[in-house]
This record gives structure tokens, sequence and C-alpha cells, in this order.
């Protein structure tokens, strides 16, 4: 006779596999609001081309860079970062504030550009995938921008076997 009751390792082997699939959790979302370089932005959706990026480095030596490239309407409004070290966990958001003064920061740009341009950029992860969420949020003279992202998360390059866990010579498990 065969037993009719539903099986208990079939849901974590599916999850498993489903978490090996390199699924990212679907396309990019987000939008645009606001006033800046000329451009009014009303409820502008983030492009498909948006994407985050974990740079993994040849050696120990250096901390993984986090790359973002976002845009939204149809590239109206442009932000790229790319930074090294602790970026955000599960457990807590980064907050940069602009203009960036942080030496961990390799390259930002935010396009139209705004001559004096001041606010914050809040980078965090969510999801049992760790999408890359946060907002942009800035003001220039009168202009004034807020911006929502929610990416997948794609890495590039091999993660160096360090050993040691977190305390192995630059190694960070973003």
């Amino acid at each position: 006779m065969h037993d009719m009751r539903p099986s208990r390792t079939l849901p974590p082997v599916l999850l498993g596999l489903w978490m090996l699939c390199g699924c990212t959790g679907g396309p990019p979302q987000g939008e645009c609001n606001g006033t800046w370089g000329g451009l009014t932005l009303t409820q502008r959706a983030i492009d498909p081309w948006s994407k985050y990026v974990t740079i993994y480095p040849a050696t120990c030596a250096e901390s993984a860079a986090k790359s973002y490239a976002v845009s939204w309407g149809n590239s109206a409004v442009n932000f790229a970062l790319i930074y090294r070290g602790r970026g955000p966990s599960i457990l807590g958001d980064t907050v940069l504030t602009v203009p960036l003064a942080n030496s961990l920061v390799e390259g930002f740009q935010l396009t139209p550009t705004g001559a004096d341009a001041k606010g914050t950029i809040t980078l965090s992860i969510s999801g049992l995938l760790g999408r890359r969420t946060g907002t942009v949020s800035v003001t220039s003279g009168t202009d004034q921008l807020s911006c929502t992202f929610d990416l997948g998360f794609e890495t590039a390059g091999d993660r160096p076997s360090c050993g040691g866990g977190s305390s192995g010579g630059g190694v960070d498990f973003d």
C-alpha cells in the first residue's frame, strides 16, 4: 500500500534548488519623484537594465567592490556608485551622505548633475534572495529628488578563499 501523506523532504529540496538557480526575485523595481536638473519626474519607473553587482577581488588583500548602476524614466536620471568595505546587511542599512566624503567610495555619479547636491543614499538588503534596495534623496537649490530601487543580486569574478571567517584580511561577505 502506498503512503499518501505529503513528503516532508520535498519542500526543503525545492527551496534549495530554487536558491541555487541564481534566481534574483524578478526585474528591478522602484521609482523617482521630484524636480531635478530641469526635469519634473512623477512616478518615473526604474529602467529594466538597472543592476547591482558585487565584484570579487583577485586576492584577500582587498574587499569586494559593490557596484550600483541605476536609472529611472528611460535614463532621465542616472545613479552610479562603486564602493568597498562593509555594505548593508539584513541587520542594518548603510547610509551615505551626499556630497560623498567617504574613502571607501571609488566612484559616484548622479545625472543630471546638481551643482551643490546634498542628501542621503540609503543602501539595504531585503528578502531571502538578498535583493539590494535603497533610496536616493537629494536636494540642489530648489530641486528635490527622491528615488527608490529594488535590485537583484549579481556577482562578477570568483570569491577568493581567505579562510578565517570575517577577520581574514579584507574578507567581507557581501
